[in-house]
């Protein structure tokens, strides 16, 4: 697929047209050195450095979600809508989505009613909604099920505040990761 660097995450299109995220977590290869030796910028030496730290800062990372994967018994997430795609697919998670891939798209009934139902069916825990997405209907039916909603960052953009304090995509997915062992170790 066509890829891309925005912000320092790395972003593609799948091979359905959707937009996917986490793809760097996901495949953490040499493409990070490749992208920034590509920019063809006049101290790409230096980029080509700073690649390597990013490359192994992305690897540690990527080992301690390998880890979580393995070690979680919970693989059900559902979501407010399927951003979490490659994450829920590299390490080994069922993601099942309120709204689908697209977080506009409203639910009819009948699939409110089998996402109550899964979620008393396989006892899952936690409901995950996103920031910059309201958490309407996941609390609706977190109101119904009894589970607590928990918020996950898909990487799509900073809220001000994040954008602020110079918020990375590694810290996203570090808070994600955390986020994710404390809602599934209830």
């Amino acid at each position: 697929p066509e890829s891309w660097w925005i912000l320092g995450s790395h972003r593609t299109f799948g091979s359905t047209g959707e937009f996917q995220h986490n793809s760097l977590l996901c495949n953490p290869s040499g493409q990070v050195q490749e992208g920034f030796v590509q920019m063809q910028h006049p101290r790409s030496s230096e980029q080509f450095q700073l690649g390597n730290v990013y490359k192994e800062k992305l690897q540690a990372l990527h080992a301690k979600y390998e880890e979580f994967g393995k070690t979680q018994h919970d693989k059900h997430l559902v979501v407010s809508h399927m951003a979490f795609g490659y994450l829920a697919n590299a390490y080994g998670f069922e993601q099942l989505g309120i709204m689908g891939v697209s977080p506009d798209a409203e639910p009819t009934p009948e699939r409110m009613a089998d996402i109550v139902a899964f979620i008393k069916e396989h006892n899952v825990k936690a409901i995950f909604s996103e920031e910059l997405v309201s958490p309407k209907l996941a609390n609706a039916i977190a109101a119904e099920t009894g589970v607590k909603v928990y918020v996950l960052n898909p990487a799509e953009g900073l809220t001000e505040e994040q954008a602020q304090k110079n918020v990375t995509y590694l810290d996203i997915m570090e808070e994600n990761l955390k986020t994710l062992k404390e809602a599934l170790a209830h």
